[in-house]
Order: structure tokens, then C-alpha cells, then sequence
């Protein structure tokens, strides 16, 4: 049960584990992409959006990726971009 699991941790301990699996969530949308792909990722932080620069991305992995990362978006109120470098 995720209420009563995270009634163990403080605010701040949530607010960890929450962006954490986020950020997990949006990486398993480059799951079924080759080892090389994966490390050719990089990611920027700003103000108001993360965005993912990727070697190589096709469509559908793009169009998976954007929907695994909804909720990072929402725990960090950022929009989330993507594209090729």
C-alpha cells in the first residue's frame, strides 16, 4: 500500500523517493533502445523545463518517453523536452 508505505518518511524523504521514481519512469520509456542509445543521453535542468538530449531517437520512442515522463512533469512543475543532438 503506497499510503502507508510512505507514512514512514518525513516531507523532504517523499519528496526524494516521489522525484526519484520519476525520474526511473521516464528512463524505462528508453528501455527497449540498445545500450548505446541509453548512454548517449544527457539532460538539462532550467528554470522552468528538463530537457532530454538524445543521440538518436525515433518517433515511437519518443512518443513512450514523453508519456513515462507525466509525472515527473508533475513533481517538478517543468515542462519536459526532448530532442536530438
Amino acid at each position: 500500500n503506497k499510503e502507508l508505505f510512505l507514512k514512514r518518511f518525513t516531507l523532504k524523504e517523499k519528496q526524494i523517493i516521489l522525484l526519484l521514481s520519476a525520474i526511473l519512469r521516464a528512463a524505462d520509456g528508453t528501455e527497449f533502445e540498445s545500450v548505446e542509445f541509453v548512454t548517449n543521453m544527457g539532460i538539462k535542468i532550467k528554470k522552468s523545463a528538463i530537457k532530454f538530449y538524445f543521440k538518436k531517437i525515433s518517433p515511437e520512442l519518443k512518443n513512450r518517453f514523453f508519456k513515462k515522463s507525466k509525472k515527473l512533469s508533475e513533481i517538478t512543475n517543468k515542462k519536459i523536452k526532448c530532442s536530438e543532438n
